[in-house]
């Protein structure tokens, strides 16, 4: 007859950590408002409108305008691109009482009516964010907070801005601090912002370099008129940070920035000739007296790249040979285009004194 075996001591520390474990688990589980629990079942690039419209019961909804396809809705020196480049979305927003939310759904695939969008069928999902009515503790919901990370404002530390913070792996955004937020948005990660995006590539270094020969007294001469102006730290044809004389239409600010409508017209004109429809920026935490001149940018949501030129007077290290070769090897496999979109990046080709090719992702 078999010897029948004891069971081992009871380790009493094992048995509390899973009761402490499990007690968590369903506390958060349980404590999660109902809403997010809905937003959860939505997967961007794969659910539709009609999962969305079963999953939310909303009082009222609204279908707005097709935004990026709406010229008049833009200032006149981006009307052009805006035309020869829709969208390929639109935009729905829900009132469900407690909270609001704005899904923004694919058009279509990629076509000439969708030269911007992504390569969906019509009405999948594209972006979905949930606006609470009031401030919610993070910790009633289930996420790592250690994949998050609080991304610039975008013009500089305003307090009255909050936080964006996000987490680019899974494409989720929160807005406020990492304790309470009143927004949750699911985003596209930049990895499938880059795979199903329509086909848009960045100007390739060469031809960049062309623009930037043919047009070379341009801009040393925005460089120069730059530095003489360098209070005013975003410059474009729609506006400028701070406000200055030119821009301080509605007496906002009491002292604005000496900078006036005639010295803002020669950017204009500059801007143009040069075609920099983003104008130029003096806001560089690596090199602050140097000067970034924006030509292609891509969104990625909760990332965004640029390309485009910068001018400093200070030494630029590292430095490399091609700017596209390094963009290109990220593209061998899925691995290494995931792994290339999980840290910033800054890269700097020199095309001439002081003048060099810059991309940033971040």
């Amino acid at each position: 007859m078999a010897k029948k075996t004891l069971p081992g001591p009871i380790n009493m520390r094992s048995i509390l950590f899973l009761v402490v474990t499990s007690f968590f688990v369903c506390s958060v589980a349980f404590g999660q408002p109902e809403l997010y629990k809905s937003l959860k079942k939505v997967k961007v690039f794969t659910s539709t409108r009609q999962d969305v419209e079963r999953l939310f019961k909303y009082q009222r909804h609204k279908e707005l305008l097709e935004y990026d396809r709406d010229p008049s809705l833009f200032p006149e020196d981006d009307r052009d691109g805006l035309i020869d480049n829709p969208a390929g979305n639109y935009h729905v927003s829900y009132e469900l009482g407690k909270a609001d939310l704005d899904v923004i759904y694919s058009t279509g695939r990629c076509s000439e009516n969708n030269k911007r969008g992504y390569d969906l069928e019509k009405d999948v999902v594209i972006d979905i964010e949930l606006r609470f009515n009031k401030d919610i503790r993070v910790s009633k919901f289930d996420f790592d907070l250690t994949k998050f990370r609080i991304v610039d404002k975008p013009y500089g530390d305003n307090p009255m801005l909050a936080d964006n913070i996000v987490d680019r792996e899974w494409g989720v955004q929160l807005s406020g601090t990492l304790k309470e937020t009143d927004r949750i948005e699911f985003s596209p990660s930049p990895f499938q912002a880059e795979k199903y995006g329509c086909p848009n590539p960045y100007p390739t270094d060469s031809e960049m370099e062309k623009i930037f020969n043919e047009k070379k007294s341009v801009f040393e001469k925005l460089a120069q008129m730059s530095n003489e102006d360098d209070q005013v730290k975003i410059l474009n044809s729609n506006f400028t940070v701070p406000i200055t004389e030119a821009t301080n239409d509605s007496n906002l600010v009491e002292k604005p920035v000496a900078f006036s409508k005639e010295r803002w017209d020669k950017y204009k004109a500059m801007f143009r000739e040069t075609g920099l429809r983003s104008g130029l920026s003096r806001v560089n935490k690596r090199h602050p007296d140097g000067i970034v001149f924006p030509v292609f940018h891509k969104s990625y949501w909760v990332a965004s790249a640029k390309k485009g030129f910068f001018y400093t007077e200070a030494t630029i290290e590292p430095l490399v040979d091609s700017i596209d070769a390094i963009l290109a090897k990220r593209k061998v496999n899925e691995k290494t285009e995931k792994e290339f979109f999980k840290n910033d990046r800054l890269l700097y080709k020199k095309i001439m004194n002081n003048w060099y090719l810059f991309y940033e992702y971040h």
